[in-house]
């Protein structure tokens, strides 16, 4: 390992974007069910791939002040368009429906391709990945260390992907109360009013 400050950094920053992936993919395959789910997450890394080998090395040519101005700027403007949902959504409905949510078989094909289920992985897994590619170059370019950039993705989307896989089923949301107790200057009252 040529860098280990690259190659730290490139695990921390991929992980959230890994992590991401992971829940989209967990979140699809509980809900619609796993296989089609599978399919689509299979066909996004095949397409990742593809993407990846034909212009990865090009991003070489590319002057990292440009690419960090584009990457800086797409990113911008994601993160303002989920502000801006967001903010819609809570100002629609106030804070109600942050809780359990059921979802219904209703609609999910027993046999075949569920193309919902597929797609949603499909994009999630691409363009999650894309993120994680963009993270590479960044930061393997930046420090002349691409080698270590993507250790650092990989062993990343290894350790993230085998704790999703082993949390699968672990899909129940906690509780709040015990997890705002320490912050919260209610904490008492709250465990106080939710406790038996």
């Amino acid at each position: 390992m040529s860098n280990p400050s690259v190659f730290v950094t490139t695990v921390l920053a991929s992980a959230v974007e890994v992590i991401e992936m992971v829940i989209i993919v967990v979140g699809v395959g509980s809900v619609r069910g796993w296989r089609s789910t599978w399919l689509g997450a299979g066909a996004g890394l095949a397409v990742l791939a593809v993407l990846v080998l034909a212009f990865g090395t090009a991003l070489g040519a590319v002057p990292i002040e440009a690419l960090r101005l584009v990457i800086g700027s797409l990113l911008l403007v994601f993160g303002l368009q989920w502000l801006r949902k967001g903010i819609g959504r809570v100002s629609a409905n106030g804070l109600r429906g942050m809780g359990e949510r059921t979802a219904s078989a209703a609609g999910v094909p027993a046999q075949g391709v569920d193309w919902t289920a597929f797609v949603l992985s499909f994009k999630g897994v691409l363009l999650e990945g894309l993120e994680v590619a963009f993270i590479v170059v960044s930061f393997g370019l930046a420090a002349q260390a691409l080698g270590s950039a993507l250790l650092g993705a990989a062993a990343a989307f290894v350790v993230v992907a085998a704790a999703g896989r082993g949390g699968r089923g672990r899909d129940q949301p906690w509780p709040r109360w015990p997890v705002s107790q320490p912050v919260s200057p209610t904490g008492a009252a709250t465990t106080a009013r939710l406790t038996p």
